[in-house]
């Protein structure tokens, strides 16, 4: 598939599920190196849009780099085994995911996240 990251055209072929994690959610997969750029990559199987949380953001801020959030390199559907497959290429960034932050009994302050986010 084709991923393109800052007008620079990367080709990634999947090697799903050697070395995915997979969670409560779906599998996903950290760092991957496209040229010099780390990305953090989610699989949605059988993909449509109704089934995504935050679809239509990611949408609209893939490619364009918001400084709040990790950047959204780029989105890319395909077909494996007869299913249609979404792959969701993130910036990634070094650290704690979320759900292990609050799985240690971190205090995460929502509000402020949300805040910080829209402001």
């Amino acid at each position: 598939m084709r991923i393109v990251i800052k007008e620079n055209i990367f080709e990634y072929d999947s090697d799903y599920p050697d070395g995915w994690i997979f969670s409560a959610g779906d599998p996903f997969k950290f760092p991957v190196k496209l040229g010099s750029y780390a990305c953090f990559i989610k699989r949605f199987t059988n993909f449509s849009p109704k089934s995504i949380s935050g679809w239509s953001l990611l949408q609209d801020i893939a490619g364009k780099y918001p400084t709040q959030l990790a950047k959204i390199y780029g989105l890319s559907t395909i077909e494996e085994n007869e299913e249609k497959n979404l792959y969701v290429f993130y910036e990634y960034l070094e650290g704690e995911t979320l759900q292990k932050m609050i799985s240690a009994g971190m205090h995460i302050d929502i509000e402020r996240l949300h805040n910080d986010w829209v402001s």
